[in-house]
């Protein structure tokens, strides 16, 4: 196959993340004093470049957490073409009602890729290093009970859960998927 553009683009619109997880490939930077958030310019900047030159068939917005620059995150929302699928890979504590109301009024095609380390509060607090699992089932109920966007939740492996993979499948498909 002789493929003339990527298949996709990962933009990292933010360092900042509302968790520490030890296995982020940001997490080394927790000692910074000031975070990077892109700002609107650049975006336009990004925006510009993906779709005059790079033409992904798919854009992967991701940080940290994006939802933690949402002036950044709507400009993206709002911008990329309708031809280009969008997932925003986020860990799903700041998707609020509110958050995810004005990104549907922006573009109703993008995926949500949420990551969820463990589904047990303790271990999911270990990992993360936040006390934030309930906004994480809150959101997603309201995302299955009052959206029709696309989400898929993902799991990074490490010896915490690994003995928990198929439990985790189990309590998400019987609780929010069945």
């Amino acid at each position: 196959m002789n493929l003339s553009h990527p298949i996709n683009a990962q933009i990292e619109i933010t360092e900042n993340c509302n968790h520490n997880c030890f296995y982020c490939y940001n997490s080394w930077q927790v000692n910074k004093v000031k975070k990077a958030y892109m700002n609107i310019k650049t975006s336009n900047s990004i925006i510009s470049k993906i779709c005059e030159d790079i033409k992904p068939f798919f854009i992967t917005i991701t940080g940290g957490e994006p939802f933690l620059n949402m002036s950044v995150l709507k400009n993206f929302i709002s911008k990329i073409p309708l031809n280009m699928s969008i997932g925003i890979n986020t860990n799903l504590t700041h998707t609020t009602p509110e958050n995810l109301e004005t990104l549907l009024g922006l573009n109703n095609t993008f995926g949500l890729l949420a990551s969820l380390p463990h589904f047990e509060k303790e271990k999911y607090e270990f990992i993360t290093k936040s006390k934030d699992i309930n906004d994480f089932y809150t959101n997603l109920l309201n995302i299955k009970e009052n959206t029709n966007i696309p989400i898929t939740i993902n799991m990074v492996i490490s010896k915490y859960n690994l003995n928990s993979i198929y439990d985790q499948g189990k309590f998400l498909f019987e609780k929010f998927f069945y």
